[in-house]
């Protein structure tokens, strides 16, 4: 049987729903190969993804469950276990496998918490130590885990959300993190140590946000002022203002798109069109065309 006639029958088979037809020609689709549907079902060309699908909607679960037990894709083994059963025979696949999100999930949405709890521990992953922590527990088991691995996103997040605030905040302090220093200070506080780090940063992209969300306008501005980057130039100028500094930063810049918008948004239509007609850029004069000057 060739794969146009397979197709057909998949095509064909009234019984299958949709997404199982779409799914099983994709993978199909990959082998050129003479095949048969036969060589499909018994998981020759069959990966665990189509064999759960297969599975779960159509049936044959003993021939489909042998191809997850052997690929062990612990995203479905996972799946299997909660949709389908034989949860004992894909446990042993997570235990072995030692994936900490799947462990983690597996611990969160069906047991044995203490044999997953393992697997997360070992991983030292801080985003599935800060999910474990906050949705089954074991917090000071996994607090260790996220003072180890100094992720600036998961001290913040923890912090926020569970606790260990001084010793958290070290670890964004230490990581110099522009992006949870502002998120720090916007949410939780000691603004002034985390002002020092956006200082010291010059991202162009938080000191705009921490402006406009917390304040520090002055010093922020600098920021943008020193780095020259059009598109927070130009963001700065539409949201708070100091039009004519950030104007010259787009100017210099000669970035047409930030010209472009500026023109349209802003104002300053001739200067930006220096830019447009320096540029030649048939994209962006189609768009200039179409939003800055349609007539």
């Amino acid at each position: 049987m060739t794969v146009k006639e397979m197709k057909k029958i998949l095509l064909t088979n009234k019984n299958l729903p949709l997404h199982i037809i779409s799914l099983t020609w994709k993978k199909l689709s990959r082998y050129p190969n003479d095949t048969s549907i036969e060589q499909l079902i018994k998981g020759n060309i069959i990966d665990s993804e189509l064999a759960y699908e297969w599975a779960k909607n159509v049936g044959n679960k003993n021939e489909m469950k042998q191809i997850i037990l052997r690929i062990k894709n612990p995203k479905y083994v996972y799946k299997w276990a909660i949709n389908i059963g034989n949860k004992d025979e894909m446990k042993q696949i997570i235990l072995e496998v030692k994936d900490s999100e799947y462990a983690y999930r597996w611990a969160k949405d069906i047991g044995n918490t203490e044999e997953m709890k393992q697997i997360v521990l070992e991983a030292k992953n801080p985003r599935w130590a800060y999910y474990w922590a906050e949705d089954i527990g074991n917090k000071n088991e996994m607090k260790q885990i996220i003072l180890e691995a100094k992720d600036p996103e998961y001290a913040y997040l923890w912090a926020r959300d569970i606790g260990n605030k001084d010793e958290m905040k070290q670890i964004v302090l230490d990581a110099k993190s522009s992006r949870y220093a502002y998120r720090w200070a916007k949410n939780i506080g000691n603004r002034d140590e985390m002002k020092q780090i956006m200082l010291e940063a010059k991202n162009p992209e938080y000191a705009y946000y921490w402006a406009e969300d917390i304040g520090n306008r002055d010093e922020m501005k600098q920021i943008i002022l020193e780095v020259k980057d059009p598109e927070w130039a130009y963001l700065w100028a539409k949201n708070i203002g100091n039009r004519d500094e950030m104007k010259r930063i787009v100017l210099e810049s000669k970035d047409i798109r930030y010209a472009c918008e500026w023109a349209r948004d802003i104002g300053n239509e001739d200067e930006m069109m220096q830019i447009m007609l320096e540029t030649e850029d048939s994209e962006w004069a189609y768009i200039w065309a179409r939003d800055v000057s349609p007539n």
